[in-house]
């Protein structure tokens, strides 16, 4: 329970009555949403760092710019999208960028980063 100690009503008092679903705010499309938890150090100059819980949507065409996850030689990553230079990007200059293959495919589009403080 939240406690009021400054005189004005808290924020959270809201949700304390309704309830707080965080599906309601991070899956748009339940059937085609799935969690993966990010490893390594490739995107952390986008704010995807070791640990960070991913929302991802597999139902969107991904579009210039959008950060995806890719299966390449069955071994899933994330990078940014460049259809432009047909190229997975890292977030990262210390990683090198890796071109488009026939074998890779595309498992969904991240719209969430969910990260512990």
């Amino acid at each position: 329970m939240f406690q009021n100690v400054t005189g004005f009503p808290s924020a959270a008092e809201d949700f304390q009555a309704k309830g707080l679903n965080l599906n309601d705010y991070v899956v748009s499309k339940p059937a085609a949403t799935v969690f993966a938890r990010a490893t390594g150090n490739a995107m952390i100059q986008v704010g995807i760092d070791d640990g960070d819980l991913l929302v991802i949507d597999r139902s969107l065409y991904p579009q210039q710019g959008n950060t995806v996850v890719v299966a390449i030689d069955g071994e899933l990553v994330c990078r940014i999208y460049d259809k432009n230079k047909q190229q997975l990007v890292p977030g990262n200059p210390a990683c090198a960028p890796t071109s488009f293959y026939e074998s890779m495919e595309i498992e969904g589009v991240v719209t969430y980063v969910i990260k512990k403080l």
